[in-house]
Formats: C-alpha cells, sequence, structure tokens
C-alpha cells in the first residue's frame, strides 16, 4: 500500500494513500479520518518514516498524530529508509518549492525550523498577491476562513466537495493547542525564526502586484497550475477555424471576384400606364358626438322620416366610404358608368345626373373610347385554340407595354376577351371593372367602369357573344356589359343585406348560379326580370366561397367550396336543405376558397388555406375518387391585404393550371398534369420569376382561351400579361 504527504490549500500536509491515478491526478484516502479527495500528481510526496517530526513540533493535533500513527502502522512493506537524511530539510524544500515558485527564497541564514514555519505559514494562507501580514496572521490563526468560497474556485482539483473535513477540524484543533502552548514555546531560535517569516511575507504582499488584488482573482498561480500557460482546447480549436477560414477565403479569391462582378446596374425604371394611384382629398378631423338618439344626424339636422338604419354588415365594416356607395340599379350607358381620370390622381365617380351631364358634354372623346371597345372583332379561325401545348405555356414573357394600372383597388376577378383583340377586363373590392388593351398606346389602354357598389367577385365574357361581359357584385347584383350597344344591363337584383360572395353562369340553361356569405346558394334565371323571388338552399354551414360548373356543358352537375373545410358535389335537380349532396370529400383541414373543374369535367382542383393544392378525380355521375387525390405542397397564407388565391385549369387545354405564389422572386406558377387516374402534378413554368419588370404577388389569374396568354392582378390594381 503505497503512502504519501498529500498537499491541500489552507491544510497541514496529511499522511495519505493512493486509490488510484491518471495521468495528472490522483484518488487519495487521508488516514485517521478516512475521508478521500482528488489531488494533482505534483501536490503529493512520497513517504518517508519521521518525516512529520518536522511538523509535528508545530502540529500538536490529536488528529493529526494519529493519522501519522496509522500511517505508520498500515506500512505493509516494512521498509525502512537505506540512508538517514535531513527529514526536516528534505520536506521544507519539498513544499516551500511547490508553493511559493515565483516569491523569494528563505534567508541561507535561517534556520531549519524557521524555514518550516514560513512553509506552514503559505500552507495555511494559500499565496494571495496583495495581502497583509494581518491578514496571513488571521488566516494562520483560522484556516477555515481562509477557505476560498465556493463561487471564488477557480480550479476543479481543489473542488470543496471533494475536500477532507478532518483535516480541517484537526487545523482548528491545533491552533487551539497551539495558543495554548505558545507561553511555554521559549526557544529563541524558532521565535526568530517566525518574526523573520512574518517580515518575510508582509515584504511580500507590498511588493505584490496590485493588478490581483481585485475579487475576481483570489488566488496566486502556483506551481500547481503550470499547465495554465498553455493554450486551451476551446483555443486550439479557435485559431485552427480562423486559419481554416482564411485559407478558405484565399482559395476563393473573393477580392478577385468582386473585381470581375464590378458594381451592379441600376433597374431600369419603366413609366407606369393607366390609371394613376387613387387620392382622396384630405378632410379635416372633427371630433363629433352622436345625435342620433336626439333624432338628429351629425350636422344636428333633423333627421328624414324615412331614415334607414345602415344594414348589419355596413356597421361591421371599418371602411364607412365601402359601404357609403350606392348600388346603381336598372340599365345605364356606359358613358355614364365610366369613371373620369385626372392626371393621374384621385378619381370620382360620375354616376348622378349632374356627373351624366358632364360626361355627356364630352361625348365626343368618351364616345370615341366606348367606339372603340364596340368594334372587337369576332375570333378568328386561327385562334380556334387548336393548336395549344404545355411547351408553349412554359416560354411566355412580359414586355413594358403588357402591364398597367387597370382598377383603383385590390384586383378581386379577371377575364380574357375571346376576340382577337387582346383585351382583360378586371374587377375590384370596389365594384369597379376595368379594361385593359395592351396593344394601345399610352393611358388610353386603360378605360375604368364602376357598375357595382361592392366587390366585383365575378367576370365571364360570354363564350357566344364575345361583346358581352358579365359581372357579379357583393351587392348581390349581376350585370351585364354589352359592349356593342355601350349598355350596362341589370340581370339580378337581390337584398343588398345578402352578401353574394360567387356567381357560376349556365348559358347553355340560361341559369344563374348564386352564392352566398352565409352557406345559403340560389339559382335564378337570366331571361326573368331583377328582383326576382328565387329559392335560397343552405348547402353549407359557412361561407361558400366559390362555385363552378363543368365547361363542357350537358351536365347538371355543381361543386361548391366552402370555409367549413368541405367541397361538395350536386345535382342541380335535386336540390334541397338537407345537405344531401351527391359526394362529399373532406380531404381539407382548412377553409377551402377555390374550385374548379378541369375542361373535359373529370378532375376538380382546389385551393385550401392548409397550403396544399388538391387535384381530385370525379367520375361522370359525381362522385369523386379521394384516394386518387394528388396533392401539390403550395403556400396560400395571403394574409389580409392580398386576395385568397384560386387556381385556374385552362379553360381548353387539358392538363394545365396556374396559380399564384408567395416565394421570393415574385412568379407566376404553371402546373402540368399527366393525363389518366394517378397523373402527378409537376411544375411546367415560373413565369416572372427573374424578369425585371414583375415583382408583385398575383393572387387571381386568367387564361385566354385560345392563345398561348395569361393575366395576373395583384393587390393595387395592375394587371400583367404574359405572352
Amino acid at each position: 500500500m503505497a503512502k504519501y504527504w498529500g498537499k491541500m490549500k489552507g491544510y497541514t500536509p496529511w499522511p495519505c494513500t493512493l486509490s488510484s491515478k491518471t495521468a495528472t491526478t490522483a484518488d487519495v484516502e487521508f488516514f485517521g479520518t478516512g475521508e478521500t479527495a482528488t489531488l494533482p500528481l505534483s501536490a503529493l510526496v512520497a513517504w518517508q518514516d519521521g518525516l512529520s517530526s518536522g511538523l509535528d513540533r508545530k502540529s500538536k493535533a490529536k488528529s493529526f498524530v494519529q493519522a501519522v500513527a496509522a500511517a505508520a502502522e498500515g506500512d505493509a512493506t516494512g521498509a525502512s529508509p537505506k540512508k538517514k537524511v535531513n527529514k526536516t530539510q528534505q520536506i521544507t524544500s519539498f513544499f516551500a518549492a511547490k508553493t511559493q515558485p515565483k516569491k523569494s527564497k528563505a534567508s541561507p541564514k535561517a534556520s531549519p525550523k524557521a524555514a518550516l514555519a514560513d512553509h506552514q505559514q503559505a500552507f495555511v494562507q494559500p499565496g494571495r498577491r496583495g495581502s497583509s501580514g494581518k491578514a496571513a496572521k488571521a488566516a494562520k490563526a483560522s484556516p477555515k476562513s481562509a477557505a476560498p468560497k465556493r463561487s471564488q474556485r477557480t480550479s476543479p482539483r481543489a473542488s470543496p466537495r471533494r475536500s477532507p473535513k478532518a483535516p480541517a477540524a484537526a487545523e482548528e484543533k491545533e491552533d487551539e493547542e497551539e495558543e495554548a502552548d505558545s507561553g511555554d514555546d521559549s526557544n529563541d531560535e524558532e521565535a526568530e525564526a517566525e518574526a523573520e517569516a512574518e517580515a518575510e511575507a508582509e515584504a511580500e504582499a507590498e511588493a505584490g502586484n496590485g493588478d490581483d488584488n481585485n475579487d475576481s482573482d483570489n488566488y496566486d498561480d502556483d506551481d500547481d497550475d503550470d499547465d495554465d500557460d498553455e493554450p486551451s482546447d476551446y483555443v486550439k480549436l479557435r485559431e485552427a477555424n480562423l486559419r481554416r477560414n482564411q485559407a478558405m477565403l484565399a482559395q476563393l479569391n473573393v477580392q478577385r471576384l468582386a473585381q470581375v462582378i464590378g458594381p451592379q446596374p441600376k433597374k431600369k425604371r419603366v413609366a407606369a400606364r393607366g390609371l394613376g394611384p387613387a387620392r382622396a382629398p384630405k378632410e379635416p378631423v372633427v371630433r363629433r358626438v352622436s345625435r342620433r338618439v336626439q333624432g338628429l344626424d351629425s350636422d344636428g339636422q333633423k333627421l328624414a322620416d324615412n331614415f334607414k338604419e345602415p344594414s348589419a354588415l355596413a356597421m361591421t365594416s371599418a371602411g364607412s366610404a365601402y359601404y357609403d356607395r350606392e348600388r346603381p340599379e336598372g340599365d345605364f350607358d356606359l358613358v355614364v358608368l365610366e369613371i373620369k381620370k385626372k392626371k393621374r390622381g384621385y378619381v370620382e365617380e360620375d354616376s348622378d345626373e349632374e356627373a351624366a351631364a358632364k360626361a355627356a358634354a364630352k361625348l365626343s372623346s368618351d364616345a370615341a373610347i366606348i367606339a372603340s371597345l364596340s368594334a372587337l372583332p369576332a375570333p378568328s379561325a386561327k385562334n380556334s385554340g387548336a393548336a395549344l401545348s404545355h411547351a408553349a405555356f412554359a416560354k411566355l414573357q412580359l414586355a413594358e407595354t403588357d402591364f398597367a394600372k387597370t382598377t383603383s383597388e385590390r384586383t378581386y376577378s379577371l377575364a380574357f376577351s375571346p376576340s382577337d383583340t387582346l383585351l382583360v377586363a378586371a374587377g375590384d373590392k370596389y365594384g369597379n371593372v376595368g379594361l385593359f388593351r395592351p396593344d394601345v398606346a399610352g393611358d388610353a389602354c386603360v378605360t375604368l367602369f364602376s357598375p357595382h357598389a361592392r366587390s366585383a367577385s365575378m367576370l365571364k365574357f360570354d363564350s357566344r357573344d364575345h361583346n358581352r361581359l358579365y359581372s357579379s357584385s357583393f351587392d348581390n347584383s349581376v350585370r351585364v356589359m354589352d359592349l356593342n350597344a355601350s349598355k350596362s344591363v341589370e340581370v339580378w337584383r337581390g337584398d343588398e343585406d345578402d352578401l353574394l360572395t360567387h356567381c357560376a353562369i349556365d348559358e347553355e340553361r340560361h341559369a344563374l348560379l348564386l352564392a352566398y356569405n352565409d352557406g345559403r346558394f340560389a339559382m335564378a334565371d337570366i331571361r326573368q326580370k331583377p328582383g326576382q323571388q328565387v329559392t335560397h338552399y343552405q348547402l353549407h354551414d359557412r361561407k361558400i366561397a366559390h362555385t363552378c360548373i363543368p365547361p363542357a356543358g350537358g351536365s347538371e352537375l355543381m361543386a361548391t367550396s366552402s370555409n367549413d373545410t368541405t367541397v361538395r358535389i350536386w345535382d342541380r335537380r335535386k336540390l334541397d336543405n338537407r345537405q344531401k349532396p351527391v359526394d362529399n370529400t373532406e380531404v381539407h383541414t382548412r377553409a377551402v376558397h377555390g374550385v374548379d373543374f378541369s375542361p373535359d369535367g373529370s378532375k376538380l382542383l382546389t385551393t385550401c388555406y392548409d397550403d396544399r393544392l388538391r387535384v381530385i378525380p370525379v367520375s361522370s355521375s359525381g362522385k369523386m375518387d379521394a384516394d386518387g387525390t394528388v396533392e401539390v405542397k403550395h403556400d396560400n397564407q395571403t394574409g389580409r391585404w392580398l386576395t385568397p388565391f384560386k387556381a385556374i385549369w385552362h379553360p381548353t387545354l387539358p392538363g394545365l393550371f396556374a396559380a399564384g405564389c408567395m416565394q421570393q422572386p415574385r412568379r407566376m406558377q404553371l402546373f402540368s398534369v399527366a393525363e389518366g387516374a394517378g397523373g402527378k402534378a409537376q411544375l411546367l413554368s415560373e413565369l416572372g420569376r427573374n424578369a425585371e419588370l414583375f415583382s408583385t404577388v398575383t393572387s387571381i389569374l386568367a387564361f385566354h382561351p385560345t392563345q398561348h396568354m395569361v393575366a395576373g392582378g395583384n393587390s393595387s390594381g395592375k394587371v400583367f400579361v404574359f405572352r
């Protein structure tokens, strides 16, 4: 059993035995107490019998004496030193060298006992730079107070959990006995040595480094931490990373690349065309007090006898200007409904008699515009759509003249005219309908009308007469703009408090399919007079966002999408309030705000807020194959200020559909779906992704029925045509 003298900061060297060791530390067990600790190898000195004699003079605690005796008895080898050495000088020189490598050595004239006293003082009070002689005496008198606090310990070698408690107790008892016997120790030589050691400690304290007097560095750097001069593993790793990064930058030759690339050219600025931004005149803010309970209006005037309270829908709206607009009723000349434009400024509506008189006074210029619209040629045989292909749509481009501000507010609907003359119609949030002709020069390329008082939710050119444009609105009205007759004709009018969210038109059966905000549905006949009584059916529990019919015709099927997360197919001949559709799919997890039949009616395309576009196979009887659904991940979170996306099929070319996109850089996405069951949807093209002229989100899209063209409208009323 190997025995050692173990050094602990703040304690007298204590006999111990070695349990285990590593390259730098050793686990030891102290004799007499049974405590264990982990010490650096530099804090251990090999055991020699009799080495305690020099310390025994100053360490009279019974526990220390018992520990030394136990160590002597526990010597299994019984070996004695081969030669006699000066035990006091040996242990003094060892511990003095270990604890005070940077301090001045003891005077050569000092006796071994004086050197031993100096050594004991260093053990009781660990070397503190800048500590005074009085502090050293206080630490010597109370070894526990000299021990560092847990928050001050910086070396894991002196962890308080591993420090032996018995040696500390022995030191306290030893000091008590030492004070009791201090009067009996009259050895002048020892007293002289102690005096010299104290004087030397005070001199060293005065000459100590002043930089180490703060609380963050309470301990001296003794030889136990000689390895602290080497860089830590973290510093080595950091330096290696710096060298690696510098080598990588040198290899990439970044500075040379910057010189080759040079400054980026400035983006070309293209003059805006069409309508200017709508700037309403600023009105002074006046603090008003409601006088409604007094029967007075806000100006203090008595209310009319036939005064009608605003509808609940209008009262919940933040924008009163939106609901203050009166719904046009009856038939009007397009000149009356046309909105006059100041030079790229505020626009106002000329819908009353005075405005109509102004419009009539300018009939020469306005009539020319209307006449140019009425002269749209019919579709020619070469534009029958027979030569359309997916590959040609992937190569569409945007020219400087192919976009303009067409409406004054956010785009809600879009439609291409089937005529050979390029014409795009756009409906906005305030019920305005703008006609954009990209091939016309200047601001005359845009003509704006105001046939509705609320959002224009649907636009559709008559497939049999390309000069007739149907439009529906949230104000629960449907109108048709006849460009040949320069008239706006009212087709349907219902209760203005009922919010008409969408309308589909079955031209073959002269039917209007009306979907409402509360989940109701109604059908009206185009040939009857406006205001006819219709039957409403409760098809959904929440808002019907969209409705559609197969484009090929000859079918009584109809599809609806709703905010209640369902898409349903109905037989229009069997509608009732029992909500029994032909089929109902629940593959969607959030509101479905878009649904569209493919050209042959064999597939449904849905747009859902769960960030999915879905292609659902549909049988001729109206049954949906949920297992054969093809999903496309697509960000549909348009937020509050953008119109919700509504993916659409091409009206005549099978397997091609388009959708808006939220990704940067901005783009319009075209997808191709393979024919047959289980056909996957693949991204065909991303129009405008790298175009300098395109940097916006186009929520509403439209295909030209017979030519390779795609149009998109954004939230500011601009229309972009890729061709």
